[in-house]
Order: structure tokens, then C-alpha cells, then sequence
């Protein structure tokens, strides 16, 4: 498509949507006000650094800005312009503190109209541009296009700024925000500088990394490293799609090898994991507590059906060598070990095995925009098969949301849809078996757990999954659906749990 056509075809596609959120602004920070500060200190001019010091400080108390804020700041380059001091980033921060915490478009104007006398742009500059009006909006996506395209471009935001176009308004010369993050890597490792710029993600394991540099970078890609393949992994994510409904998948952007190690690059989706939202919900959020029923269910139903279509990996879970790791390293009593045995041996004989879908609450996505809420699947490694009542326990189970009552109510309803699912031969032959084999998996899960729990005392959530476990074996009791065999047994089992859930409390 030719420039010109275009840059019409842009200004039609804005002037009939009524949204603009592609030319939201990142907010500022105080990190951004004490930078400036000290860009001025640097500079000699102390009344500058001083006036955005107490811009910072209005802005901290959420008290009302001076109507000429920022004028010193502003006269430091006006006064300076044959020197052209300062680059594209100062310029952009006098200008985002003006249209952001200030609403005064005359000093964004007056901050942007220095950088573009000054040289002084980049994206970021024509961002705020395009956010100024509609009749700079075309001309600022046409600017920002030429800096990616530049063969040189170390201005990643370019790549985030034009996808986020792509998406909400139409696509540009064929590009979504796929293909813009997609060459957004692209540069980065043609410039040698992809490594440099991932770091760990703190809410997960070393293997998953995110992009440093900001709050854009840092929201736009997953990225997953391994010392393996991960061809089965975006295998196992196309088979996936054709199967669930009402929830979404990790969008692959690329995969490649580099010195021995393998990288998967996903778009990182919006949202909090379930075990976050499911937190606001206890916080009192009423809105929040009305809907967790419909995402539990939603979230049941596509488990259901991976189930019951996804092939199973011939590798199964292997009980033995788990329970000896966790008994070795948990220091448990004799009785402990041979009651946690006995009832992996039992889960071990099920015939109802599944593919593992790792459905704990962590690796579900909540994104609530206001309606119905977007629901993603995090992660689609597939690594073995477990028994179905295994995934049952591991999803309703690792926040204690609902009574053991409710989650039999939600074993039941899974049991029953599975075998409308399956052909004879696969079919849960007993639902009731079924419901104490999830019992006896909500028991081994507690167990399985507690050394996670016991090295990172932090998280809370661990402990709280002991508590499900001496939750359920109570309610086993009640209903007295343990055999008087095995009763002395839950009891030893339970005791257990007890005791190392208040060995964690006292670390926390």
C-alpha cells in the first residue's frame, strides 16, 4: 500500500471510531520526576530541579499544581536552544507531566514544539503528538512507522505504539500487533540486545522472563527460556485451540535457539492470575465475588474438554519418586509417610488418567474489563499424564474458595460431562469412586505442596492449600466414606498437615 493511501486510510479508520485508548500515555513516576530533577542539577539550574521537585511532591499528596508549573523548567531550553541540550526522554517527560498530572496543554505543547525544534523525538514524542488532536494522528503513525523501519532502531517502543494501532483501529500494510512485536525482537536481536534487556519475572519461576526498560516493554511479551525445544509446547498450543471455548491461549509470536539456549516469545495478556482475583474477592469486593462462580465454571468446562479430546503423553506422573523427595525433605513422621504412600499408590491405580493441564489457580488469567471477563490459559507445556482427579484438586484446591462440599458438587458435574465427552472405554465408571479419588488427590496435593511452601514462607496461598487438605480429610470423616481400615491412617495423615501448617505459620 502506498504511503499516501495509507495515511487516508487512517485518518477515515479514526475519524468513525470513537475510542483512542492507542494513544494512551504511559503514566509518569516518581523515578521519572527525580531524573529530571537531577538532569537539572546537573545543568546548574537549581530552580528547575527545585520546581519538579515539588511538582513531585504535589503530585505525591494529590494536592492542586500551580498554575505556572513547569515554566522554569521549560525557560532552561528555551534560553539554552542553541545548544540543543537535553534528549528525546527530557523532553518527553516535561511533556507526558504536562498533559498527564498538569492537564495543560499549553506547556505540552510549548515542551513538545522544543523537542521537534531541538531534534530531540522519538516515538514516545509523536505519541503524545497524536494524543494532542486528531490532525496530528495520521502524521505521528506515518513518523513512528519510519523509526521502525530504520535498520538501525533502538526505540523499541515504536514496534508496541504501532501495534496497539493495528489492533484497536486496522491493520498497517497488513501488520497486527503480532507482526509489530514480532519485529520488535527481531531488532532487538539483531542489535544484540534481546538478552540484555529480559530479566526474571518475579511472579514466576527463572525459566520465565519479561522485558526490562519500563512499563510498555515490561507488559508486552512473555518470554520463556529452556534448555529445550519447545516444538511440542507450540504444537500442544494449536492442538489446544481447536478445543477449548470461552478462553483464550498464549499468542506465539516466535521461537529460536541462541549459545545452547531455547526461547519462546509470547504476547503477554492483561489481566491477574484467578489466585489474585480470587484474593480481591475475599478483600470484600463484591463485584468481584458475583462473577467467580461464572470463571470457575467457564474454567471447569474447558478442562473438562481438554480432558476428554487432548491426547494423553505416555509418560505418567510418577507417585513414587515424588512422595520419596517430599518425605525425605519434609521430615515426617513414620505413619505420615506410609499413610501419604499408600494413597499415592491408590491414585496411581486409577483408570481415569488425563492430560496435564496444570490447572492451578496461577496459570489462569483474569482480565475484567467491565462485562464478561477475559479468561487465558498461561502455560501449554504439555509434561505428562496425571490422573483426572489429580487436575480437579489441583485447580479447586489451591485457593480454598469453596466449601469441600461445593468442589463435590463441581466433581460431579465434571464427571458427568466428561462421559458425555468420551467414548465407553474412556468413561468414569463410578462417579463415587471418582469423588474419593478427588479427596484423596486434595489430601496428596496438601502433601505435595508443603515443601514449596516450607522455602518460599511468603507465599501464603501454599499454606492455605494444608489447610484444604485437613479440610477434606474432616469432611471425609463426616461423611463417612473412609473405611475403618484407613482411618487410624487419615488421622496420622492428617495430623501431619496440622503440624507443618503451623511449622509454616510460625516462619510466616
Amino acid at each position: 500500500m502506498k504511503r499516501s493511501t495509507l495515511k487516508k486510510t487512517i485518518d477515515s479508520t479514526i475519524a468513525n471510531t470513537r475510542t483512542s485508548h492507542s494513544f494512551t500515555i504511559p503514566k509518569t513516576t516518581a523515578q521519572e520526576y527525580d531524573d529530571l530533577a537531577k538532569f537539572f542539577f546537573k545543568l546548574r539550574k537549581n530552580a528547575a530541579a527545585q520546581e519538579i521537585l515539588e511538582l513531585k511532591n504535589i503530585r505525591q499528596t494529590k494536592g492542586v499544581f500551580p498554575r505556572h508549573a513547569l515554566d522554569k523548567a521549560i525557560l532552561v531550553f528555551c534560553y539554552d536552544q542553541n545548544k540543543k541540550i537535553g534528549d528525546a526522554d527530557i523532553f518527553n517527560s516535561l511533556a507526558r507531566i504536562a498533559f498527564l498530572d498538569l492537564d495543560n496543554n499549553l506547556q505540552t505543547d510549548r515542551s513538545l514544539n522544543l523537542a521537534f525544534w531541538a531534534e530531540k523525538v522519538n516515538s514516545t514524542s509523536y505519541l503524545l503528538s497524536a494524543a494532542m488532536g486528531f490532525n496530528r494522528k495520521s502524521y505521528s503513525i506515518m513518523k513512528t512507522l519510519e523509526i521502525a523501519e530504520r535498520k538501525d532502531n533502538k526505540d523499541y517502543l515504536a514496534y508496541i505504539y504501532l501495534g496497539n494501532y493495528a489492533d484497536e483501529y486496522c491493520p498497517i500494510e497488513g501488520k497486527r500487533r503480532n507482526d509489530f512485536l514480532r519485529q520488535m525482537v527481531r531488532q532487538m536481536r539483531k542489535n544484540d540486545e534481546f538478552e540484555e534487556k529480559i530479566t526474571d519475572f518475579k511472579k514466576a519461576t527463572s525459566k520465565i522472563k519479561i522485558l526490562g526498560g519500563g512499563h510498555l516493554l515490561s507488559n508486552s511479551i512473555i518470554i520463556k527460556e529452556n534448555d529445550y525445544s519447545f516444538r511440542k509446547e507450540v504444537k500442544n498450543n494449536k492442538r489446544l485451540k481447536k478445543r477449548i471455548t470461552g478462553i483464550n491461549l498464549p499468542k506465539l509470536i516466535c521461537k529460536f535457539k541462541k549459545e545452547g539456549k531455547h526461547y519462546l516469545v509470547m504476547e503477554r495478556e492483561r489481566g491477574m492470575t484467578l489466585t489474585n482475583y480470587i484474593k480481591e474477592a475475599h478483600s470484600g469486593n463484591s463485584a468481584v465475588s458475583t462473577i467467580i462462580d461464572q470463571i470457575y465454571s467457564t474454567i471447569l468446562d474447558n478442562i473438562t474438554n481438554i480432558h476428554a479430546q487432548t491426547p494423553m503423553n505416555k509418560r505418567k506422573y510418577n507417585f513414587c519418586e515424588k512422595i520419596n523427595n517430599k518425605t525425605t525433605k519434609g521430615n515426617f513422621s513414620p505413619l505420615f509417610n506410609e499413610g501419604i504412600r499408600t494413597i499415592g499408590d491408590e491414585l496411581n491405580k486409577t483408570s481415569n488418567w488425563c492430560y496435564n493441564n496444570d490447572s492451578s489457580t496461577d496459570n489462569w488469567l483474569v482480565f475484567d474489563g467491565g462485562g464478561t471477563p477475559k479468561i487465558t490459559l498461561l502455560d501449554t507445556e504439555d509434561r505428562y499424564s496425571v490422573p483426572c482427579a489429580m487436575e480437579l484438586a489441583q485447580f479447586l484446591n489451591c485457593i480454598p474458595f469453596l466449601s469441600p462440599e461445593e468442589q463435590i458438587s463441581k466433581v460431579k458435574s465434571y464427571a458427568e460431562n466428561f462421559n458425555s465427552k468420551v467414548r465407553k472405554k474412556r468413561m468414569i465408571k463410578d462417579i463415587d469412586d471418582f469423588i474419593f479419588e478427588f479427596c484423596k488427590a486434595t489430601v496428596y496435593r496438601s502433601f505435595a505442596n508443603y515443601c514449596y511452601a516450607y522455602s518460599k514462607p511468603e507465599e501464603t496461598n501454599r499454606g492455605r492449600v494444608l489447610e484444604a487438605g485437613i479440610n477434606m480429610v474432616d469432611f471425609m470423616k463426616r461423611s463417612s466414606i473412609i473405611s475403618s481400615s484407613q482411618s487410624k491412617m487419615y488421622e496420622e495423615v492428617r495430623n501431619g498437615l496440622v503440624q507443618k501448617k503451623l511449622d509454616l505459620e510460625k516462619r510466616l
